[in-house]
């Protein structure tokens, strides 16, 4: 039962780091191609942020 346990800790921790990493994407492609006059450049990272959270 200790490595379940022990698993369960590093999948938690592994989450967090997805997590962190798609925060920092999120304040710095995504808010710079929504700042762009490039709606294209916008919606390809719309898009790529759906297809992440679909995989979740």
């Amino acid at each position: 039962m200790d490595i379940v346990s022990q698993l369960k800790a590093v999948s938690g921790a592994l989450k967090q780091v997805e997590l962190g990493i798609l925060e920092t994407h999120l304040q710095h492609c995504v808010q710079d191609a929504l700042n762009s006059n490039d709606a294209s450049e916008a919606e390809a990272k719309i898009q790529e942020i759906v297809q992440l959270l679909k995989k979740n």
